[in-house]
């Protein structure tokens, strides 16, 4: 196990928080090392990703009609803005070895795809 630093795009950063916090409510069957690394990665992109979010509302709240509904078409300026810049993030790569005979699903795999080390 090793930490690493990337740069990352906030869309990046969003989807994996997205990816985690959709298919890894229930932790799989791991072993201590692969799971303990596994759930500070959970744990730090979720945080990223709910960052990014609240700046994502803040946008939207500023382009409000009088209904309270979203204007995309002034909004989506800044928020593609948001989704492009680039953030350094510090997290834990493994190796496909570390996790042992887990079984992960298609989407599993896809979330944690940037932690796997390739050999």
């Amino acid at each position: 196990m090793e930490k690493v630093k990337k740069f990352f795009t906030n869309e990046d950063i969003y989807c994996i928080a997205l990816g985690f916090s959709t298919h890894f409510n229930a932790m799989q069957n791991l072993p201590i090392k692969a799971g303990f690394y596994l759930i500070k990665n959970k744990n730090y992109f979720l945080e990223l990703g709910k960052q990014i979010e609240e700046i994502r509302q803040e946008i939207c709240s500023k382009y409000l009609d009088s209904d309270g509904n979203v204007l995309f078409d002034k909004a989506n300026k800044e928020l593609f803005e948001l989704s492009q810049l680039e953030q350094e993030v510090s997290y834990y790569e493994l190796s496909l070895e570390d996790f042992g005979e887990a079984n992960f699903t298609i989407e599993q795999l896809e979330t944690i795809e940037f932690m796997i080390k390739e050999e």
